[in-house]
């Protein structure tokens, strides 16, 4: 008779059907013939080493090592039992009974009747952010509790995940779980499976104790399915690439997410998927204070904590902590009864959104244990400027307070306050170092004259104390910021604007950089809004990136401008035309066809029209597909490489685009004259330029001096305002006559 055999009785249980399979079990649907109730029963049977006689009893193989794994599996099997019957949690499988039979052991256990976690991820997966957090939410109060009980379970992943009535999460299979070690060992059964367990568990030999912060990694990656379609990369090969000199080979959520995600979320699961256990979350409590707050209400009394109206309380209990696995780094921990009451001051702390920046994990998440110690749950983290800066640009919700560190590779934070200076940025800023405090007044006073709201400077390690003067301190630069961000445009405005011609065009003049003659116009969109006046692109491109509406607004561009052009050739004025296009238009809209379409239509020649993409998205060509830039090509149309710097210029698909003009990134030609950083990066651009026969153009150009410089460096056009801003239709028309006369 094999394992699988069914309609057996064993003692009053007859056993109707296998449910499943393991390596040390098999799962039946049974029938408790004395109380008439369906059960589910899990029989050990360790594949390999096991046989089974006729009688229906099981033995072991006749061989020492199966004998000897046979007996140690039976010890885990009824730990399992054991471990079952100690935790009641209306998410967590129940245990009935356990007994010894048949020369083995049967579990009998609630019968959960409904799909996995892992077949809906299939069938349908999460549109949702809420959608999946119902089910989340309740699977990780169940994870608190098993480690409140002293356990951590150790095979967490979406086979063991049903949903009860199709929606109730229930976890199941508890063979692997352990008691947590309380001496800080990591001498526990080694137990993997790919994408979901984390690296310690793959050796004791890896000297990384495992704990709650173990379990939390396999939720995370259990999200991060749900989320994306496909398990994290497995830990095993993460390590080997990290060991090889290489860089982690794990893809962030937050690289991948659709709009049904925030970033908040997703950094959230990114965190927790930490190769080192020690930057992962702690405990569960401690990972939820990261989440975003549910629309939804839903108490989880063993994490201690409870959302209502969109908002965090303390239900009173709390899980017990996790030890610092023996780091010193967490040797100055950070605990709310260290701070002083809060309770009269009139900032409200809770409130608050925050930014971290810092390129060392364990640093953004021990500073987010700090300010969510103050009360603070809204925190975002980036690893670098860059990152942070794609965060904000990409429109996600601009942060009260950016928390960053001065010294980081790649973009330090005097560049980027550079950045945040140029871009307006609307939040409150603390600059964080450990170098001197001579660096940190210089920081500060070069974020005052760049207009940024500056709360103040801080030495590493910050103490929580530190930081809630600062706050309380610059209470009205945080209020002022506030009241910039309270410019709110929905979904609905856009595609009523969309639908009632709200959006205006604009047309900056390109001149000849010899004759300063009109060539050419660059188009821009503007948004006539009802309360705020005219917003410029910055303002409401990314709202419109966020709800898929950019398509609809670059083809009314295309449309427009070159109907523009068009009118403009009849009144005798044959002028060429640039238009932006973003890389989600390049993917989303059949690019050649339409723009063929407007161009027959106005009678315009497609020699005259050029189509720019950002340097930054060209490099990419998931983003901006090479076919559609080549079929544009054959018809015609100039390809325009936006934004450039000499570094981008060096990326080998950058380098395959069939461009036929480069143009400058702003920023390089801003007061070039008196920059020699600048001017080198210029003339490094046009040597590059020159050499693949592509036409250098120069965007931003401020005053006749730059002009004149960067037209020395090989620029055969120019634009900026030392020529004219970007104008209306009847504005540029005055300024074309008043130049021809």
């Amino acid at each position: 008779m094999t394992d699988d055999a069914i309609n057996r009785q064993v003692l009053w249980y007859r056993l109707d059907a296998v449910l499943g399979r393991g390596g040390f079990g098999v799962t039946y649907a049974a029938t408790d013939t004395n109380l008439g109730r369906s059960v589910a029963i899990k029989e050990y049977y360790p594949h390999g080493h096991a046989r089974r006689h006729s009688d229906q009893s099981v033995a072991a193989l006749d061989n020492p090592d199966s004998e000897e794994t046979f007996e140690w599996g039976l010890e885990r099997f009824l730990d399992e039992a054991r471990t079952l019957v100690s935790i009641d949690h209306p998410n967590v499988v129940r245990a009935h009974t356990v007994f010894e039979a048949f020369g083995t052991a049967f579990i009998v256990m609630e019968l959960i009747e409904g799909p996995s976690l892992a077949e809906l991820i299939n069938a349908q997966g999460f549109n949702a952010q809420d959608e999946l957090l119902k089910v989340g939410l309740p699977l990780l109060d169940a994870l608190a509790c098993i480690h409140a009980a002293g356990y951590i379970h150790r095979d967490i992943k979406p086979t063991n995940i049903l949903l009860k009535d199709a929606k109730t999460p229930v976890l199941l299979d508890f063979g692997s779980a352990r008691e947590a070690p309380r001496s800080g060992t990591a001498d526990l059964t080694s137990l993997v499976t790919r994408g979901y367990s984390p690296w310690e568990q793959y050796d004791a030999d890896t000297g990384i104790a495992q704990g709650p912060w173990t379990d939390i990694y396999a939720c995370a990656g259990v999200f991060y399915k749900a989320i994306t379609g496909e398990a994290p990369a497995d830990a095993l090969k993460r390590s080997i690439s990290r060991s090889n000199g290489g860089s982690d080979i794990f893809r962030a959520a937050v690289a991948r997410h659709g709009t049904d995600y925030s970033q908040r979320f997703l950094g959230a699961i990114d965190c927790a998927l930490a190769f080192q256990a020690v930057d992962r979350p702690q405990s569960v409590r401690e990972w939820l204070r990261l989440f975003p707050e549910p629309t939804f209400d839903i108490e989880l009394p063993h994490a201690g904590l409870a959302f209502t109206n969109g908002k965090a309380q303390s239900t009173g209990n709390t899980e017990r902590t996790a030890q610092p696995l023996g780091d010193d780094r967490f040797a100055e921990t950070f605990v709310e009864d260290e701070l002083p009451d809060a309770q009269t001051e009139e900032l409200s702390l809770d409130d608050l959104s925050v930014l971290l920046i810092d390129d060392e994990p364990w640093v953004r998440n021990l500073a987010a244990r700090v300010i969510s110690n103050l009360g603070m749950r809204d925190i975002c983290q980036a690893g670098s400027g860059a990152e942070a800066l794609a965060m904000i640009d990409a429109g996600d919700s601009m942060p009260d307070v950016i928390i960053s560190d001065l010294n980081m590779p790649e973009m330090d934070g005097v560049e980027f306050l550079e950045h945040l200076g140029k871009r307006d940025i609307p939040a409150a800023l603390i600059l964080v170092s450990c170098e001197d405090t001579r660096i940190l007044e210089a920081a500060y006073e070069l974020a005052r004259a760049r207009n940024l709201g500056i709360l103040g400077t801080l030495s590493k390690p910050m103490r929580p104390q530190a930081i809630r003067e600062l706050l309380h301190g610059g209470a009205h630069i945080i209020a002022a910021a506030r009241e910039r961000q309270s410019l709110r445009i929905t979904r609905n405005d856009l595609s009523d604007a969309l639908a009632d011609g709200a959006f205006q065009m604009f047309y900056q003049p390109v001149v000849k950089a010899t004759s300063r003659e009109i060539t050419g116009i660059e188009a821009f969109a503007r948004l006539a809004h009802p309360d705020h006046g005219l917003l410029q692109p910055e303002q409401f491109a990314p709202l419109l990136s966020r709800y898929g509406l950019m398509h609809e607004l670059t083809s009314l561009a295309i449309e427009a401008a070159l109907a523009e052009v068009g009118a403009l050739y009849a009144e005798g004025f044959p002028l060429s035309v640039v238009i932006n296009i973003p890389g989600s238009s390049a993917r989303t809209l059949d690019l050649p066809e339409l723009l063929m379409e407007y161009v027959v239509r106005e009678g315009v020649d497609p020699r005259g029209v050029t189509l720019d993409f950002s340097a930054a998205e060209v490099a990419d060509e998931a983003l901006v597909p090479l076919p559609v830039l080549t079929r544009l090509r054959l018809r015609g149309v100039g390809i325009g490489v936006d934004r450039c710097v000499a570094d981008s210029l060096d990326n080998q698909t950058v380098r395959a685009v069939p461009a036929t003009v480069y143009r400058l990134h702003p920023d390089l030609c801003v007061g070039v004259v008196d920059r020699p950083d600048a001017g080198a990066a210029v003339e490094r651009i046009a040597s590059i330029a020159a050499e693949r026969e592509v036409e250098l153009a120069a965007v931003g150009a401020e005053s006749s001096q730059d002009a004149g410089f960067l037209q020395v460096r090989g620029c055969a056009t120019l634009q900026g305002r030392f020529f004219s801003d970007a104008l209306s239709t009847g504005e540029l028309r005055r300024l074309l006559r008043e130049t021809q006369r």
